[in-house]
């Protein structure tokens, strides 16, 4: 598997290459596993181009399958595959650019609308603390269905409400470097 530091984020290796035919398939077994559920993110009109990368744990991204499109979509994470959910992410340039201020803890400079799909939900998040681990850490903590996640260059996202339980568009982590607009969505194949 090609190694790239793209967003600057790493990939560990995900699977140990052993001697015999047993391993190495069950190996691919647990590629195209990863890149089914990281292509779960996305309508297939983006997902079915994309770069796929294993969910990263280090600097660099561990890409599974080279794309074309512009669009990385990332596998769930061991955390959410662990407790029986999912929370694969495909997301745009500006939302890559994004990621990596983000795990960089630096503020990211967005110059464009940022599109991110999460089409298969999310396990959980704090809705006021981009660093909550759960939620002990952030009492707005709340799984989200499925998603789309935008990012606005200058940053107002006056207006919206903050208030993840209404049920519409709301802002996620407002009033810090990282706040976006989730929306949420009830179909996966209305989404182009």
């Amino acid at each position: 598997m090609k190694k790239t530091s793209k967003l600057g984020i790493v990939v560990a290796a995900l699977l140990a290459l052993g001697a015999g035919l047993v391993v190495v398939t069950s190996a691919q077994d647990g590629v195209d596993e990863m890149i089914a559920d990281a292509m779960s993110a996305a309508p297939d009109s983006i997902a079915r181009d994309a770069t796929i990368v294993a969910y990263p744990d280090g600097p660099e991204l561990n890409v599974l399958r080279e794309g074309s499109n512009g669009w990385l979509c990332v596998s769930s994470s061991p955390v959410a595959l662990a407790a029986g959910l999912q929370d694969p992410n495909c997301m745009d340039e500006v939302w890559q650019g994004w990621l990596e201020a983000f795990m960089a803890g630096e503020t990211p400079e967005i110059d464009s609308i940022g599109i991110s799909y999460m089409l298969a939900g999310d396990g959980g998040a704090g809705n006021v603390d981009p660093f909550a681990m759960g939620p002990e850490d952030d009492p707005t903590w709340h799984a989200s269905g499925p998603h789309i996640m935008i990012l606005m260059p200058d940053h107002d996202y006056s207006g919206v409400p903050t208030d993840h339980e209404y049920g519409g568009p709301y802002v996620m982590w407002a009033d810090t470097p990282y706040a976006h607009i989730m929306i949420p969505v009830t179909d996966h194949d209305d989404h182009p």
